[in-house]
């Protein structure tokens, strides 16, 4: 109950400080993942705070979501490009990248975890915040695209429900994502 009345209130502060930015379900995610992290109401916000003037994480969420749109056609059509035969299995059981993708990227990855323990964070969300603060969205394509890449032929037998289950719940709570497999996760971007 404390946590979640903290993470209320940093919500709130936010939507105060920044009334332009529409609100988001994943800035709960990226919110409760840095207040986990902290265990401090201030701290978390100045966090969030520095996600939205020093990334390009704002600019997504602002009038009509033409930008959040346009980065969902460009990551499909990268998929196309670079991962053909994953893109014509998703469109094959008619799944849309913006179907399964919001979940991944308006989040930054926040809800593949929950910290169990504050001293051994998850590793791969971390680096993959490493990668979006250095490459802005690109880094999150970047990072979309090694997933689908990763687990394309298991993408490739599913249907329309068990594909989006599957990208959905499965990938990110799966091994992948798990501080024992960071090296994995590594070698995927290689």
């Amino acid at each position: 109950p404390e946590m979640k009345a903290m993470l209320t209130s940093v919500l709130n502060a936010i939507a105060l400080a920044k009334p332009t930015i529409n609100y988001c379900q994943g800035m709960n995610f990226i919110s409760s993942f840095l207040l986990q992290l902290t265990n401090d109401e201030k701290e978390t916000f100045y966090f969030m705070m520095g996600i939205i003037d020093n990334t390009e994480f704002a600019s997504m969420f602002i009038e009509d979501l033409s930008k959040l749109k346009s980065f969902f056609f460009l990551f499909e059509r990268l998929i196309a490009i670079y991962i053909p035969e994953a893109f014509y299995a998703l469109k094959s059981a008619n799944v849309n990248v913006n179907t399964f993708s919001p979940a991944w990227f308006i989040t930054l990855f926040t809800n593949a975890c929950t910290i169990v323990d504050i001293n051994d964070p998850p590793k791969v969300v971390l680096k993959i915040w490493d990668v979006f603060f250095l490459k802005g969205w690109k880094g999150l394509i970047a990072t979309g695209l090694v997933i689908i890449k990763r687990f394309q032929e298991r993408i490739k037998v599913l249907k329309y429900d068990e594909i989006l289950h599957f990208l959905l719940s499965v990938v990110i709570k799966s091994d992948f994502f798990k501080n024992e497999k960071y090296d994995l996760f590594i070698s995927s971007f290689k």
